[in-house]
């Protein structure tokens, strides 16, 4: 026997630089502590299955004092009893084999390593070893990257994120992925032990390629208090590593679009505008190896992507059916004559279609750097970047929020079709935007081993630019005008109006022509002139976290995990959204001398005790604006644009004057901080060396700071107890009966912070087109208040309303969200590599946030919807009112003050009402979810895995969350529900994401050709309930938004359940050395199943009344609100059923497929 192989003459570094951060802070690790576990085995030989004798195995551990060695006896057997727990390199030795299995021992454990190995194979074999069975209570799903290759899990996205689904609860919303049944933007993402998640969204802000990924952890319930900052789970990546043998990759993967794309297009709009992709490809390079043997190890990778989609720019007409000489309109019931069938349109054909080159490019890169100091103690530093271009069209109508905000469903077709709103052709450019990330971390054992530590710092920075750069760039000078009429004006006279009939071949004939019967080619949105608003915005974060774990042991009190630690990290979140349009340079130079600002406003600093502020808006304004015209009425003009808050006062409310009309500025600029603290402590008994005791808790403190620095929430009360229980009958690591109970924090995103106290100022104006249709003399000198059509800053406006007037308000000791956790479960190894389990998982939400209006959406407040705050805080309210009011009284009728004392008593007023009200007006929000989950794990062995899971749930209540459900826009401090009563009333149900069944059904085989290679073959199979239908109908309060449950939540039934299946097939051929060649071809819905994934659930387009706890037997007894008289509950008219009701609007993708070459060396 040779014995110069053993791991003294190798490297011990190896298993320490493999072993994820993420496995080692979480496995129950205690060195030094009784000698009580033993290691045990049989080696096999992997052709002929007999057992081997006099192997050499030989145990080193930096716990012991040397290594340990022993032989096989004639059944291949091998023990080594009484020793301490800690991290332990086993290693085999036979013949030309090495093979070596690397692993975390508890106390107290019987660990079994068995071992299969070829004598003949001299390539020496490294295995990271994770327990079978978990010795805490954490619901976790572990997937290698490079076992999950061969799973077609996620169709063709190659995202690391892709493979989450792989957890029994995930599923998926317009936000991202969900996790035991909460939203898309309540789970934390972590990468190399840094936060990946946007810190303005609360949703993944890396996109990193699964090639750069070593292992996933997906955390879904039950986890221990050091991980915190999300209410959801923890979604934790660890970048691949160098170890003392150089590998690589160099991959090649093309997937081409091979069905025709599922488009709903139900309307009679003359045009229409689709993005679809016609194929995508990408390449990927990765190396790592050793800089200095068994001490420093690289590793980097590259992937450039590259995506190419086609804008298609459709163009229709009205077909008179019937062939009466005109146009029919449809009742809302479906109509006859000229529409179409099952619809409440005009049946339409398409005369001319234009089509436009867009798509994508990115740069993925990383790179680590690991540092085995000594045996016990690394340093990783490590980090990735990835610029990204987009080109598309940029001229969308504008939302009610800056861009950067993320709620405004036109800002990017996103691969849907859609109504168009004005021909795309000069619309085009190129966005820019990218990620940055990078970190140091250390990990050691102290003390002779009885401390371990674990320290990280990190620093993101993610940035985004719209209309980076654009074909025409002077569409950002120019004001965007959207025009609107509600029966649709001609497509030929808007075309002609804008000089672009001749864009459109054939319009002439097809709008225009005299023979025509009627509006033929109804437009009713028309967007000209500039590009509308767009944003650039940066976000950055700081971080850092320190962790130190004891280890102690006695026989009395068994052994100890105790660890405890805290967790920091500071984020930026800066912003710069705008309207296109543009004033000559002289109109920002208008302030006299030692005054600051320019354009519309200036500010004095030497008048009055803080300043005063002056507005000049009567011969020029400023021209970032976006104009709306209501073609009834088309003389008649509204602008919106941006204004600005008081800064240099100190003060959050807009700059305007004392009739309450703000000044217009170029853009809404804004930085916001805020701070994130955590801190843990948690103590992992083994009272027995099968039952383990987990208690711990966390404290997470959030301090969100306004636009000027100053302090506006500051939640310093969100303490998360956790506790679990877990016994293992079996006593060798093969049972796991298990149960806990914790509270879950979600940290709230910045963009709440920015909705309510980042200065946003919305100045809405109006003006008469006929009033600039002629320039003005100014100086003298005639300046054009119109050209092409679009105003300039000549052409004054007046205020009809401005935002911000007063501060945005929090309620006095405003408390975080959470949910809450119970569970109970069992798990068994049945037989080796294969376990059962099963189990039952309770969350419910304890508390959320919101915005809260208790005056029918007049005014607004940051509270704990159905808490009340307390006598106190509303008897000191009320004294600041009464304050108020004796001013508002002592102030004389033309004193310049009494407006702004009026504005401020009223919200004083509403502050203490709301007060009073928050607790008792509005329902607490609910949302209960209950999964029972039978899953089986067949872990890599004799060439294929598998992983299955069935889960029954309900997920009910009257609160969905804070992301919106069809853009998946985060919408905390915008959203409606607690605004008025009646948006509350019926809310009560099956949530939108409420699936009762769900069987997924992951796995692959491999079959061994010996020389010829190796075939794979991998499935993934998902099927799962469909969503629940609820009945809208309109609300006077928010016209055309659709909020009134008519019939309670879920009340119209489900849609049909989905299901597809993915298939995979790779051939590898063994090339010279230890090169290998791998073909890989994916095929996504190989049924090419056309499920449907949503259906139009408003009811009726009239305004209408909540019928509480009706059923669909009521629906024709429902009475209109009338809009005359709102309050008046008894009406005669009966609600309109509008004939699209019910009818498809979403589909599943349709079939894809992905084809790869790989390299490996």
């Amino acid at each position: 026997m040779n014995l110069n192989r053993s791991l003294l003459k190798y490297s011990l570094s190896l298993p320490l630089v493999t072993i994820p951060a993420a496995v080692v802070a979480m496995a129950p690790n205690f060195a030094q502590a009784a000698s009580d576990v033993t290691i045990s085995g049989v080696v096999t030989d992997a052709k002929s299955g007999e057992k081997i004798k006099d192997a050499l195995v030989i145990l080193q551990c930096s716990c012991l004092q040397g290594q340990r060695e022993m032989t096989t006896n004639a059944d291949g057997l091998y023990t080594f009893r009484n020793l301490p727990q800690g991290k332990y390199t086993i290693q085999v030795l036979v013949g030309q084999a090495n093979v070596n299995k690397s692993v975390d021992v508890p106390a107290g454990a019987k660990f079994r390593a068995n071992f299969q190995v070829d004598p003949n194979n001299k390539f020496r074999i490294d295995v990271v070893v994770t327990q079978k069975v978990r010795t805490d209570a954490a619901n976790v799903t572990r997937v290698k990257m490079d076992e999950v290759r061969n799973v077609p899990i996620g169709g063709t996205s190659r995202d690391f994120t892709a493979v989450v689904d792989m957890s029994p609860t995930a599923s998926r919303d317009a936000a991202g992925v969900r996790l035991a049944g909460t939203t898309g933007a309540e789970s934390k993402y972590v990468v190399d032990g840094q936060n990946a998640t946007s810190p303005a969204f609360g949703t993944v802000s890396a996109t990193i390629v699964q090639e750069f990924i070593e292992d996933v952890e997906v955390l879904e319930a039950g986890y221990d208090a050091e991980y915190g900052g999300g209410s959801g789970g923890q979604v934790r990546a660890r970048r691949i590593g160098g170890t003392n043998k150089f590998r690589g990759t160099v991959l090649l993967r093309f997937s081409p679009r091979v069905a025709l794309p599922r488009f709903v297009a139900q309307t009679d709009e003359a045009l229409r505008v689709a993005e679809v992709r016609d194929y995508e490809g990408q390449g990927v390079f990765t190396l790592s190896g050793p800089i200095v043997k068994d001490k420093l190890f690289f590793a980097f990778g590259i992937a450039p992507e590259g995506q190419k989609n086609s804008l298609i720019q459709s163009f229709y007409r009205r077909r008179d059916k019937d062939r009466s000489g005109g146009y029919e309109d449809c009742a809302y019931q479906n109509g006859t004559n000229d529409c179409v069938a099952n619809g409440n349109y005009i049946d339409s054909v398409k005369f001319a279609e234009q089509k436009f080159r867009t798509g994508n490019w990115d740069m993925q890169f990383f790179a680590t750097l690991d540092w085995q100091i000594t045996p016990k103690h690394r340093l990783r530093l490590g980090g990735g970047t990835i610029p990204q271009f987009r080109r598309s069209s940029f001229r969308q109508p504008p939302g009610s929020e800056p861009n950067a905000f993320g709620t405004n469903p036109q800002q990017s077709i996103g691969g849907t079709s859609r109504v168009a709103q004005g021909v795309v052709n000069d619309t085009f450019g190129s966005s820019y935007g990218n990620g940055t990330q990078v970190g140091l971390d250390y990990e050691g054992r102290v003390a002779d081993d009885k401390l371990e530590i674990d320290a990280g710092v990190y620093y993101s920075r993610n940035r985004s630019i719209d209309a980076w750069k654009l074909d025409n760039p002077n569409l950002k000078n120019i004001p965007l005008t959207q025009e609107t009429d509600s029966q649709g004006r001609n497509l030929f006279d808007l075309l002609d109006r804008d000089g672009a009939v001749r864009l459109v071949n054939g319009v002439d004939q097809a709008c225009n022509n005299a023979n025509l019967p009627g509006l033929t080619c109804p437009t009713r949105t028309w967007l000209s002139g500039g590009l509308g608003t767009y944003s650039n915005s940066t976000q950055d974060r700081v971080g850092g976290n320190l962790a130190l774990t004891h280890f102690l042991s006695s026989k009395r009190a068994g052994s100890h995990q105790l660890k405890y630690g805290t967790e920091i990290d500071s984020v930026r979140f800066s912003q710069d959204s705008r309207y296109s349009g543009s004033n000559e340079s002289d109109f920002y130079s208008n302030c006299p001398a030692g005054q600051k600002g320019g354009g519309e406003w200036c500010f004095d600093p030497t008048k009055g005790p803080n300043g005063t502020y002056g507005i000049n808006t009567a011969n020029r304004v400023n021209n970032n604006r976006a104009i709306f015209v209501d073609s009834d009425n088309p003389d008649a003009r509204t602008s919106f644009g941006f204004g600005r808050a008081r800064l240099e006062q100190g003060d959050l409310r807009a700059i305007a004057s004392p009739i309450g009309a703000g000044a217009r500025v170029p853009s809404y600029n804004a930085t916001l901080v805020t701070q994130n603290y955590g801190i843990f402590l948690q103590d992992k008994w083994a009272i027995l060396s099968n039952l383990y005791l987990n208690v711990g808790a966390r404290w997470e403190l959030q301090d969100m700071r306004d636009v000027l620095g100053k302090r506006n929430i500051f939640i310093y009360d969100n303490v998360a107890p956790r506790v679990s229980l877990v016994y293992d009958w079996t006593d060798e690591g093969k049972s796991r009966l298990y149960a806990s109970y914790g509270w879950f924090y979600n940290q709230l995103p910045v963009l709440l912070n920015s909705r309510a106290f980042g200065g946003l100022v919305n100045v809405n104006r109006s003006y008469r087109q006929s009033d600039c249709a002629t320039p003005v003399l100014i100086g003298g000198e005639a300046k054009e208040r119109n050209v092409n059509g679009n105003p300039t800053e000549y052409c004054t406006d007046f205020n009809s309303s401005t935002t911000g007037l007063t501060a945005g308000t929090v309620v006095p000791r405003l408390r975080g969200m959470y949910n809450q956790q119970f569970q109970v479960g069992y798990e068994q190894e049945v037989i080796e590599d294969l376990v059962l389990g099963v189990n039952w998982l309770h969350t419910d939400l304890g508390r959320a946030v919101e915005d809260v209006s208790t005056n029918g959406g007049l005014n607004f407040i940051i509270a704990n919807p159905g808490e009340s705050v307390s006598a106190a805080d509303i008897a000191k309210q009320q004294a600041q009112c009464t304050e108020l009011q004796g001013k508002f009284d002592g102030a004389a009728m033309d004193d310049p003050q009494r407006d702004v004392y009026a504005r401020e008593l009223n919200r004083c007023n509403f502050l203490a009402d709301a007060f009073g009200k928050v607790g008792s007006l509005f329902s607490k929000p609910i949302r209960n979810y209950d999964a029972w989950t039978f899953k089986l794990n067949k872990r890599f062995a004799r060439n294929w895995i598998l992983q299955a899971s069935y889960t029954y749930s309900r997920l009910i209540g009257n609160y969905d969350g804070f992301v919106s459900r069809n853009t998946g826009a985060i919408n905390i401090g915008a959203s409606t529900q607690y605004d008025i009563p009646e948006l509350v009333r019926n809310s009560y149900g099956p949530l939108f994401d409420n699936r009762p069944h769900n069987v997924k059904l992951d796995g692959f085989y491999s079959f061994d050709l010996k020389k010829a290679g190796r075939f794979t073959l991998g499935a993934s199979v998902r099927y799962q309930s469909g969503t629940p239908i609820s009945i809208y109908a309109d609300n006077n309060r928010y016209a055309g938004q659709f909020l009134v449950y008519v019939l309670p939540r879920g009340a119209g039934g489900r849609i049909e359940p989905t299901y597809y299946a993915n298939l995979s097939l790779s051939y590898a051929y063994p090339l010279p050395g230890e090169l290998e060649l791998e073909l890989t071809a994916r095929l996504a819905n190989l049924t090419n199943n056309k499920a449907v994934l949503r259906v139009d659930e408003i009811y009726s387009y009239s305004f209408g009344r909540a019928i509480a706890g009706g059923d669909l037997e009521d629906l024709k007894h429902s009475k209109i609100q009338s809009s005359n008289a709102p309050t008046s509950f008894f009406q005669r008219g009966i609600l309109p059923k509008q004939g699209n009701f019910g009818v498809q609007t979403v589909f599943q993708q349709p079939i894809q497929a992905q084809f790869e070459l790989r390299l490996r060396f």
